[in-house]
């Protein structure tokens, strides 16, 4: 037998499946927090509400369990907007937008949210269903595409910005209090 293997001692009984459970589970959790972020993106890792770092490029790593990331786009994203509300004149509307949003402060929109985009789509539709809700049909018929007092009321979330909407389609349904209105409406 060699000499090297004579020195050799095995580990006592049941002490090696620990080991090798313990160096798998480590070997898992620096996997699970490693992430490489990708190019046109911000990865902002937050812990306890606060964002400990944003990262712009490269390889990062997080505590698994008390850290969060949240992978933000740099550019503009083009979000599609289905808003459904009645005018007052009580017509079923039927909006379809496109509404464009930029992430200006990648710190306080993962503040906001793990999805700030989508909670400022979110909050872009209920505010169009409320326009939709105060207007009538002639009003709606003329909706502004862009207007920088639209985009104030539009949306709250910190660190997102509404920087283009686009209103594609309104759709109403044709039936007698429709055809009322726009009866009144050519008098």
């Amino acid at each position: 037998m060699p000499a090297a293997l004579a020195l050799w001692t095995p580990a006592p009984t049941g002490a090696a499946p620990w080991v090798v459970f313990a160096i798998l589970l480590s070997a898992a959790v620096i996997a699970g927090s490693a992430r490489l972020v990708p190019t046109g993106h911000w990865l902002v890792v937050v812990r306890s509400g606060r964002v400990v770092r944003v990262a712009a490029s490269g390889l990062t790593f997080h505590i698994v369990g008390l850290e969060r990331q949240v992978l933000l786009a740099r550019g503009p994203i083009r979000m599609p907007l289905v808003v459904c509300g009645r005018s007052t004149e009580g017509a079923e509307v039927r909006l379809l937008a496109e509404a464009t949003f930029c992430i200006v402060d990648p710190a306080l929109a993962a503040r906001s949210s793990l999805e700030p985009l989508q909670l400022a789509a979110d909050e872009a539709e209920r505010t169009l269903g409320g326009l939709i809700h105060r207007s009538g049909l002639a009003s709606l018929a003329v909706l502004p595409t862009y207007d920088h007092d639209l985009e104030q009321t539009l949306i709250t979330v910190r660190g997102v910005r509404l920087t283009a909407l686009r209103i594609d389609r309104i759709d109403v349904e044709l039936t007698a209090c429709v055809l009322r209105a726009a009866g009144h409406q050519v008098k």
